[in-house]
């Protein structure tokens, strides 16, 4: 994963060790980096939602119910709930999903997270 500041001319890249398909990136009010991503494990491929600590290690926070082709989630923060929608064809035809996760419960699952480092 690259990071630049303003210009964009010099970039400073990270092994994230992960394969991450179509992420899209939210901060939370606290400062938290939540990548929305498709995932891959023994089981195939998902949606879920990783976060990253200061030192580019990720994380994976949760698999949302997904598989088969799913991929490129939006999220959001909107009235105290983390909004992410994507496409999966877990149920047989592609469709698209909408999840409501509340940011209180976000928040224990990156406290959950960071508290092991």
């Amino acid at each position: 994963m690259g990071r630049s500041k303003f210009p964009y001319q010099e970039w400073e890249w990270v092994n994230t060790g992960l394969k991450l398909g179509g992420p899209n990136f939210i901060i939370t009010p606290a400062g938290k980096l939540i990548i929305g991503t498709r995932t891959f494990s023994g089981d195939g491929s998902h949606t879920g939602l990783l976060s990253m600590d200061a030192e580019g290690h990720f994380r994976l926070l949760i698999e949302l119910p997904s598989g088969g082709d799913t991929s490129y989630p939006g999220v959001l923060i909107f009235k105290n709930k983390l909004l992410v929608s994507y496409y999966s064809s877990h149920e047989g035809k592609t469709s698209i999903y909408l999840s409501q996760i509340p940011m209180k419960e976000v928040k224990k699952l990156l406290w959950n997270v960071h508290s092991q480092e």
